[in-house]
């Protein structure tokens, strides 16, 4: 149960998002929670297969192709999700670094709910 609450929050952290980035766009509370959903599939899918396919880029810019992987996945999420909108791929880049720090300290928080 603890993942509904963690999905809801960072549904949250991502309208915060909304308001802070004019060059994403977010019709609805619930379309940032169809958001997370697609997204959480995806990174666990798709993901692993493309760190997996750069792994010799990964490890020549000492990890931080990461973050276009980040970018990427969130920007394909993005395109799947009707009413969730983001400009460009930079605008995407910054976002999922963004919700990354979101979903740090989400887990963090819901960590020590669960103990």
């Amino acid at each position: 149960m603890i993942w509904l609450l963690r999905i809801l929050l960072i549904g949250a952290g991502l309208i915060l998002i909304d308001t802070l980035m004019p060059s994403v766009t977010i019709e609805s509370y619930w379309v940032a929670v169809l958001f997370v959903l697609i997204f959480t599939l995806i990174n666990f899918i798709v993901k692993p297969i493309l760190i997996l396919l750069t792994l010799p880029i990964t490890l020549l810019t000492l990890g931080l192709f990461l973050f276009i992987i980040n970018g990427f996945v969130f920007y394909w999420s993005a395109q799947l999700v009707d009413g969730f909108e983001v400009e460009s791929f930079g605008s995407a880049l910054i976002a999922s670094i963004l919700m990354s720090i979101i979903q740090a300290i989400v887990n963090r928080i819901t960590a020590e709910t669960e103990r």
